[in-house]
């Protein structure tokens, strides 16, 4: 089987920084610590793969490319001998190295007969050198050419060769193709081939030829014979169609569309098929498959040698003349004449194979007297000109080696067959270089016609054979410094055969001929039973041994020897025993030495209280105390290498330790460290070591003695790591950012199953949990709260004094009797919490716990304290920022209400009046939109009035009716008479209606002020903003004055312009049901009551003057002092017609009418009801007045509307309002119905100043401005 059956390298490992970093090793150890060398290893090269037996490894190689084979020599299933046997009988160039536990001379020498690339015994009782197996991987690696294109070169030069000659032979290109086919499947494991061509009419492909012709392929040969492929039909149609070739792995599986003939190939069993298109001219001239009846990986080398012969077929025919095809189709029509054409054209195969291999390649004729053919390698190769070599052909001849020149041209002279050669030349600088040639004869009718060699450069290889002859020179010399021997026995003949090895260490003669029997005898009489035994059962049972007995040498001295034997097998039967035998005297005669060591290191064990160990330097020896063993977790009988033990120390510390130890010993410098070591059970601890140099017997020895330093190294630790939770804490703003600090830290650094942190809630007035770890979350469930006087926890609070509970479960006040926390401490944090520190185990906490707990909890405390007096800080330095953004806010606020003052005093319509102050706040950086509305009472509804921003888009998205479902701010404040603000939209965005489509024209917040004036509402104002929050308390304030100074401003105006009507319209209506002392009065009499004049002594106090009808004074006054709004009352006048004043307390019927901006005519009550009589002028809104008359008395109702053209009266009703001041017209009417101005004075002037809440000189300045005024108006 050529190399070419198996699978190629599968990729490049990625590996250290060597030039060896990419190579593929596989080591076969069966042992514990073979993954330990594989990462040693690994270091060095790019990937080692570690199997455990022979056959594993075998597996192995026939799919995995594999560089070097490194192997110890016991293995479970056979030795690393049979393994290195079998390597080279199917992979002879790669490289295998034996690395055994112990030298041994019969395995060695067995080794080296055997081809071992290299030889590499350990010491069994040392650590393992990795220096001398690193570097003879590299070695081996090195001097190997790469294996791959090595066999791809040997197998594909009689291939190529072969394949060229048959191609310079051919007639016809049928007998090229014919003859390719055959060629690839005897040199290959492809199993049968095929050659489909074009017919002539280029229309199908038909067979040309197939190979071989036996029974296991005639039915698929038959059925493919008598079919043909259209293009893109079948795998040849396929291949002919796309130019391009075709892989199938198992065409067993292809449907029988795409593959034709399924049926035939199940019974030829044939799986992997592949395609390859031969072009001439840039069309395909034929299309060869191949079949095996593997199933083979695409990236098979069986594809790579058809691509080779492919290349060679399809450069042979591009580089040909094309000649005129006669009907035979011939390919190369020379018959071998002396021409230069000739030549010429039988070079092209030739140079092809050159291209395609690492040698140099020439024809000549059988007497190597004219070279035909040679290519440029043949210079590089050889240091001969290709020039040079044809002119000369005894050239080459010159530069063969002397010692060699008489037997290389033996051979060329009297070759007529194919032949082998290995020879030396010597180059022109001096240099030696061995190569090996191939000659191949070319015959034409079985006679000879020229000879096509191949050379290749193969000083390497026989560098390497001379390498591993000295070798093992090096391994006899090594047997011999080790003292071992080797030695096999005949079972049939009970003869022995020993190395010299074995003779010296016997002290017999070289000339010694021992037998088994003799050799028991030179055992110890008291070991002969043992070595009896075992070398019995090795031979009966196959059972190997490996024991330590005393021989007595023929120079009658004692020396302990470890006699090893294994049964050695022909034909499954036990017929020889072969071993190995080791002087170990000196080690021997050392144990009385190890154990007076051993009573040192405990002694030092005793005064160190911890642990001790000592390691000879010469021996390499370790030799721990039974401390030591405890301290690493290990049994007492457990024996270690030094290399182990540094395996037990923590990684992160493992090359502190090993430097610190190593200094020690090659320079006596003492050490102390701090180290982690990792135990047995996987437990990790801290060991305080101390290690010095020390000399016994002029023997060099390092001591040491180990502490376990692990409860003051997590003191330490935790003592960090509480440092690193202050400065944690430092940068910690909230309480709840301090309490998930100190529990995160001390879950790190204690052995509790949970913590919590639970701080004091002023609000509710209990202890409530702000942090706890993951652990107790899952324990508990839900974290109790702790109100006062009801568990220990609220106990250890107020009383601010810790408690610590081994079994917590015991305490009279725990908070549930079934607690699955056991061991608890409770730390109090001052006036802020406590902390819980919990486990499931009871008795869990030790002093360690204590201290840090009490550490952690302090600096909570202080950092709670701090966070107190941060947070007040803060508190108070954005309660100032707050301030100044709303004095800044309220200062923009007041400027625009300024100028909005400004401008509304030159208004003449009330629409106006709300456009300036739309747009006038619309400018305000904070506001978006601005809208105005009036309550339409018919239409139950706010209508927009004015706008500025845009609003008017998301006012049509809401429903502004005034129905008590809706919740949009305008109507709110409609119907609450009252300031509405929604400071974040976003916060609730589907609660209400107009919510959602508020955030999508991007408003935030909002606030609509009702327009009052005296309880007249004259509309709403909204303000939208962008941004949440806007409408603090200040703002507000200041938007709620705006609204009063507004609805003043309507009502003012709608006041001016009563007065300056030239018409005016009378409106007569009729109030049922109204809530007023005046029809309460009246429905007492039962009577008309009928009022004359109303002012205003106070805020909410009246002065009313009315008449009663046909009533007696007596019982007028009895009813008023009855009613509780009336304060005072007083007649005026006599009993015939008698007026009656009153004070009240709040408004009646004819006070509103005055505010509404209308003049009160007349004002009858009767018994509930009252008709109003009121005038106004003709330009008057009178729906706007009396929806507003209806916001008061919704049940008043419009009885007449005319108009009144007699103005003369009420002109002289608005001249009192132009020409006095309200004081000045309240005195003058007040003086007036008080029967100030009658003939016979009804009141005094003090009297009247009474009434007025004024004094006498007051009255009397009032009434004087007020006749003077008025009378100025008239007169002048």
């Amino acid at each position: 089987m050529n190399y070419y059956g198996k699978s190629e390298r599968v990729g490049d490992a990625q590996g250290g920084d060597s030039d060896d970093a990419g190579r593929v090793i596989l080591l076969v150890d069966p042992s514990s610590v073979a993954d330990q060398h594989a990462a040693k290893l690994e270091r060095e090269f790019g990937q080692v793969v570690t199997e455990g037996t022979v056959q594993d490894a075998l597996t192995q190689l026939s799919t995995t490319y594999i560089d070097c084979v490194v192997s110890t020599y016991e293995l479970p299933d056979e030795d690393g001998l049979e393994l290195l046997k079998q390597v080279r009988t199917e992979y002879p160039t790669i490289p295998v190295i034996l690395w055994p536990d112990s030298g041994d001379e019969h395995i060695a020498s067995e080794a080296i007969a055997a081809n071992v690339t290299g030889y590499v015994p350990r010491c069994r009782n040392s650590p393992t050198d990795y220096d001398p197996i690193v570097n003879r991987i590299h070695d081996a690696i090195s001097t190997r050419p790469d294996s791959l294109e090595c066999d791809r070169i040997d197998t594909a030069i009689p291939l190529l060769s072969a394949v060229c000659c048959d191609l310079m032979q051919a007639q016809t290109r049928a007998d090229g193709f014919q003859l390719t086919v055959q060629r690839v499947c005897e040199y290959t494991d492809w199993d049968y081939g095929e050659v489909w061509r074009p017919d002539k009419g280029q229309e199908a492909l038909t067979l040309e030829a197939s190979y071989p012709v036996d029974e296991q392929f005639t039915s698929f040969a038959t059925m493919s014979d008598s079919i043909t492929f259209q293009p893109d039909e079948g795998l040849p149609g396929r291949v002919w169609a796309t130019k391009s070739e075709e892989w199938i792995s198992d065409v067993s599986t292809v449907p029988v569309q795409k593959y034709i003939r399924t049926a035939a190939v199940e019974e030829t069993h044939l799986k992997t098929a592949f395609g390859v298109p031969v072009r001439s001219d840039g069309s395909v001239d034929a299309v060869i498959v191949f079949y095996s009846v593997n199933d083979l990986p695409d990236e098979s080398p069986l594809r790579t040698m058809v691509n080779a012969v492919q290349r060679v077929l399809n450069k042979c025919s591009s580089e040909h003349p094309v000649l005129e095809r006669n009907e035979s189709g011939s390919l190369l029509p020379f018959s071998f004449q002396e021409n230069e054409e000739t030549k010429q054209l039988q070079g092209v195969p030739l140079r092809i194979l050159a291209d395609h291999v690492n040698v140099t390649v020439w024809m000549a004729t059988p007497d190597f007297e004219e070279i035909i053919f040679t290519d440029p390698n043949f210079e590089r190769i050889t240091g001969i000109s290709p020039d040079e070599f044809q002119e000369n052909p005894r050239s080459l001849l010159d530069i063969v080696h002397p010692d060699d020149r008489d037997d290389v041209q033996y051979v060329w002279e009297n070759r007529t067959d194919e032949y082998t050669l290995e020879f030396r030349i010597q180059t022109a600088e001096g240099e030696i270089r061995w190569l090996k040639e191939r000659g191949t004869p070319v015959k034409l009718d079985d006679e000879l016609q020229y000879f096509v060699g191949t050379a290749k450069d193969i000083t390497e290889r026989k560098q390497q054979e001379q390498e591993l002859r000295q070798q093992r020179e090096l391994l006899r010399h090594t047997e011999e410094l080790a003292r071992t021997g080797g030695w096999i026995a005949d079972l049939d003949t009970g003869k022995q055969r020993w190395t010299k090895g074995a003779k010296a260490i016997h002290e017999v003669p070289s000339d010694f001929e021992p037998t088994i029997d003799a050799g028991i005898e030179f055992f110890h009489s008291d070991d002969q039973e043992t070595i009896e035994r075992v070398l019995n059962r090795c031979a009966e049972t196959g059972e190997p041994y490996d024991v330590e007995l005393r021989i007595i040498t023929a120079e009658d001295r004692e020396r302990w020897v470890r006699a090893t034997g294994k049964p050695v097998r022909e034909d499954g039967e036990i017929t020889k025993v072969c071993g190995a035998i080791q002087d170990i005297t000196d080690r021997k005669n050392r144990e009385l030495e190890l154990n007076r060591e051993r009573e040192h290191l405990q002694q030092t064990e005793r005064l160190a209280k911890s642990g001790g160990w000592i390691y000879n330097c010469e021996t390499e020896s370790l030799q721990r105390t039974d401390g030591t063993r405890r301290l690493f977790g290990l049994p007492a009988d457990h024996e270690w290498s030094l290399e182990e033990s540094f395996e037990y120390y923590h990684p992160d510390d493992r090359d502190t330790r090993i430097h610190a130890f190593e200094r020690c010993r090659r320079t006596g410098e003492p050490y102390e460290i701090e180290v982690r070591i990792v135990t047995s059970q996987g437990d990790q601890r801290w060991i305080h070591e101390h290690g010095e140099q020390i000399t016994e017997n002029g023997v060099k020895k390092v001591q040491g003695a180990v502490r376990d330093i692990t409860t003051r190294k997590r003191y330490e630790n935790a003592l960090n790591e509480v440092n690193t939770a202050a400065r944690d804490l430092l940068t910690d703003e909230t309480d709840t950012e301090i309490a998930h600090t100190v529990v995160n830290t001390a879950t790190n650094i204690l052995d509790g199953t949970g913590v919590a942190v639970y701080l004091y809630d002023e609000q509710s007035e209990e202890l409530a949990p702000i942090a706890a770890s993951e652990e107790i979350k899952q324990l508990l469930d839900k974290l109790p709260r702790f109100a006062p006087g009801d568990s220990i926890v609220w106990d250890v609070f107020a009383s601010q004094q810790p408690a610590h509970y081994d079994d917590v479960r015991t305490a009279d006040d725990v908070y549930r009797a079934d607690t699955p926390i056991r061991s608890e401490y409770i730390q109090p944090l001052g006036e802020y919490g406590i902390l819980i520190v919990g486990d499931t185990e009871i008795g869990a906490f030790s002093d360690l716990t204590s201290d840090i707990v009490t550490i952690l909890a302090s600096t909570a405390e202080a950092a709670l304290t701090r966070a107190e007096r941060t947070q007040a800080l803060h508190k108070r330095e954005r309660k100032s920022q707050r301030q100044a953004r709303q004095l800044e806010q309220v200062e923009q606020l007041n400027e625009h209400i300024r100028s909005i003052i400004k401008a509304v005093v030159q208004a003449e319509t009330h629409k106006t009046i709300k456009q300036i102050i739309c747009d006038s706040l619309a400018t305000h950086e904070s506001f978006k939109g601005v809208w105005i509305g009036e309550p339409d009472l018919a239409m139950d509804e706010v209508v927009m009035t004015t706008t500025s921003g845009p609003i008017e888009q998301y006012l049509e998205s809401v429903s502004l009716e005034l129905e008590a479902e809706n919740t949009l701010p305008a109507v709110q404040a409609i119907r609450d008479r009252t300031s509405i603000v929604e400071g974040n939209i976003a916060e609730q965005p589907h609660q209400d209606d107009w919510q959602h489509p508020a955030l999508l024209y991007d408003f935030r917040s909002v606030i609509s002020v009702p327009l009052i004036y005296n309880d007249i509402l004259y509309g709403v104002l909204t303000i939208y903003s962008t941004q949440p929050e806007v409408f603090d308390d200040p703002i507000v304030s200041v938007l709620t004055e705006l609204g009063e100074l507004i609805g003043y401003v309507l009502n003012s105006l709608t006041q001016r312009h009563a007065r300056l009507a030239d018409e005016m319209i009378e409106l007569t209506f009729v109030v049922s049901g109204a809530d007023d002392l005046f029809v309460e009065m009246a429905s007492q009499l039962d009577t008309s009551v009928h009022i004359e004049n109303v002012s205003v002594r106070f805020e909410d106090r009246f002065l009313v003057h009315f008449t009663v009808s046909d009533t007696d004074p007596e019982d007028v006054m009895g009813v008023a002092e009855s009613l509780p709004s009336i304060e005072n009352i007083k007649l005026i006048g006599d009993d015939s017609s008698p007026r009656f004043e009153v004070i009240t307390l709040g408004e009646c019927v004819g006070t509103q009418i005055e505010r509404l901006g209308a003049r009160l005519r007349k004002v009858t009550v009767d018994e509930g009801s009252c008709e109003l009589q009121v005038t106004i002028p003709h330009n008057r809104d009178i729906e706007a007045f009396v929806r507003h008359l209806n916001e008061q008395y919704p049940n008043a109702e419009l009885t007449t509307q005319q108009n009144n053209t007699d103005t003369t009266s009420s002109s002289y009703s608005w001249l009192l309002d132009d020409c006095l001041t309200e004081k000045q017209k309240e005195t003058l009417t007040t003086a007036y119905y008080s029967g100030y101005f009658d003939q016979t004075r009804k009141q005094k002037g003090g009297e009247i100043a009474e009434s007025l809440g004024i004094s006498q000189p007051g009255f009397a300045k009032q009434l004087r401005a007020a006749q003077y005024n008025l009378l100025s108006a008239i007169l002048e």
